[in-house]
């Protein structure tokens, strides 16, 4: 999970420095997933590998800044995942981090 911590917390540093608003706001997201974690099970392993793919299809669909028409097709649907997870993980949704919410 270490490794995942810091390759995501890298992402999050320097995807805006190369265009990538995107991948900022997913390495942010990703990093506060990981730091909230309590456990690694099955749902918090499904939530990482979505996170990387959301990260994948930034950089194959070249979406840079907030990724324009097909940022805003992706995004609502990764966001409605995450909150749905912290929400079920009765987190409250007010203290989760708002990486995504300059997106939507």
């Amino acid at each position: 999970m270490n490794g995942v911590f810091q390759v995501s917390h890298d992402i999050k540093g320097q995807g805006g420095s190369f265009g990538y608003d995107l991948m900022t706001a997913i390495g942010n997201e990703l990093c506060r997933f990981i730091e909230k974690a309590d456990k690694v099970g099955a749902g918090e392993i499904a939530a990482i590998k979505l996170h990387i793919d959301a990260l994948k299809l930034v950089i194959t669909q070249d979406l840079k800044g907030t990724g324009g028409k097909e940022g805003k097709k992706c995004c609502p649907a990764f966001n409605r995942f995450a909150t749905s997870f912290w929400f079920n993980k009765t987190v409250i949704l007010s203290n989760r981090p708002n990486g995504f919410s300059r997106f939507f």
